[in-house]
């Protein structure tokens, strides 16, 4: 039994250390700036870019849901209407963007104008990201600067 504790605390050391190494100590940064993390980033980025264009050309919107059994908090409409907007405007990719917000029973509406799909689905996660928000529903449109 002793050996076994012994055994099993070593382990938790050896991943705790392995993990705060790769994830916030010395090789995090080297991995995050390797050309390969960068490309598959960039690969995996222009998927998701894709598939926004996709929905947005055949449904005229997009549309994300929190995947099922996750933990909602109720919130009063208006609460959450302030929440994801204030979200929006502290994001340094969003702040100049024409997007507005109208909650209704934890699904958030967007609609507006952003400069590309990666701003809209960059609002978009930061809206889903809102403990209350159960869907997030997009209409915004692509407009040229």
């Amino acid at each position: 039994m002793k050996k076994h504790l012994i055994v099993f605390i070593a382990g938790l050391v050896v991943g705790s250390s392995g993990y705060w190494t790769l994830r916030d100590g010395p090789l995090a940064t080297k991995v995050r700036e390797s050309a390969l993390v960068q490309k598959v980033s960039d690969k995996v980025d222009e998927r998701v870019t894709n598939r926004l264009k996709e929905e947005m050309e055949k449904q005229g919107k997009i549309v994300m849901t929190k995947p099922a059994g996750s933990p909602i908090q109720r919130l009063d409409d208006g609460r959450l209407s302030d929440l994801v907007k204030a979200k929006l405007a502290a994001d340094p990719m969003l702040s100049q963007t024409n997007i507005k917000e109208d909650v209704k029973d934890g699904e958030v509406s967007l609609q507006g104008s952003a400069a590309s799909y990666e701003e809209i689905a960059r609002a978009m996660r930061l809206a889903l990201e809102c403990d209350a928000t159960m869907t997030v529903v997009s209409t915004i449109q692509i407009k040229s600067k």
